[in-house]
């Protein structure tokens, strides 16, 4: 009962996410809502700001820069769904409530 209850909070997240106003930042890095275009250039921007950070101190994030890109909604949200099933089966295989 708790695995669907989580399930439907995080398709709920994912939703709200995708569909609120232009003034909210969505979890691709760009704005949600408005046009692609809007959202390319935020996850162009964001990607540029992470891959200007100084090498010395922030390595890490300076290698992920190129991640910060927008995916395509439905892939993540495949991604999403794989992540929290595969969880769940380790839970369960692993005696977890």
């Amino acid at each position: 009962m708790q695995g669907y209850l989580l399930l439907l909070s995080a398709i709920n997240g994912f939703t709200a996410d995708e569909t609120a106003s232009g003034e909210q930042a969505g979890a691709g890095g760009g704005p949600a809502g408005g046009d692609g275009q809007s959202q390319q250039e935020m996850a162009a921007m964001f990607a540029g700001y992470m891959g200007a950070l100084p090498a010395e101190h922030f390595p890490n994030l300076r290698e992920l820069a190129g991640e910060f890109s927008l995916a395509d909604d439905g892939e993540r949200f495949e991604l999403l769904l794989d992540i929290f099933v595969d969880g769940l089966g380790r839970r369960a295989r692993s005696g977890g409530r």
